[in-house]
């Protein structure tokens, strides 16, 4: 999909060079004849339309309401993407190839697919293995950096990280943030500790 943004410019540039108002009938010595009405500073103002211009100008208006409606359907599209801006803070950032590891998402420079309500369902399942298959680049080794980060003690004085995010906002239980954890990290060696992440 193009570009919403350099389409309204687009439209508004067309909408510009289209005539403005309504094609009215005039009765003028029992003739009917075309003209372009339209409002100008509070006043009514008309215009003639030649006979032979009136095709051109019934498709140009015909145009300009196409255009008007193509325009609020992108607003409308524009506006609802600031809205999920809003209520998501990492999705403003810039896209970039190659990060595997959570904390350069965290810092809000990257673009970050929010996927931590995965560590609640995951912790809370009663599996002795998880299997985790996805496509290349669907981001298997980003969880698990996220998974090895909200679990590491280093950032446990660190809400920031995480506090933005859905597994902060999940309340499954009163020490839902609370577990005993033997984690084998990605290099191969096992941490055994409590971890408080409140």
């Amino acid at each position: 999909m193009r570009n919403p943004k350099d389409r309204i410019r687009e439209i508004d540039n067309r909408l510009e060079q289209l005539p403005k108002g309504t094609l009215t009938y005039k009765n003028i010595n029992g003739k009917k004849q075309p003209y372009i009405q339209r409002t100008v500073e509070g006043k009514s103002v008309s215009c003639y339309v030649k006979l032979s211009q009136r095709e051109q100008v019934l498709a140009e208006f015909e145009e300009r309401g196409k255009l008007s409606e193509e325009k609020k359907r992108l607003l409308a599209y524009v506006d609802g993407l600031q809205n999920i801006l809003k209520r998501n803070p990492y999705l403003n950032a810039g896209a970039g190839c190659g990060y595997q590891d959570f904390k350069d998402f965290a810092c809000g420079r990257q673009f970050y697919v929010d996927k931590t309500h995965f560590i609640a369902e995951w912790v809370y399942r009663d599996a002795k293995v998880t299997l985790i298959t996805r496509p290349r680049r669907f981001g298997k080794t980003t969880l698990l950096s996220t998974v090895e980060t909200f679990f590491d003690p280093r950032f446990a004085d660190h809400p920031e990280y995480f506090e933005k995010l859905r597994v902060w906002g999940i309340k499954r239980s009163e020490n839902c943030l609370e577990w005993f954890l033997l984690f084998p990290s990605v290099l191969g060696t096992v941490r055994e500790q409590t971890i408080n992440r409140r």
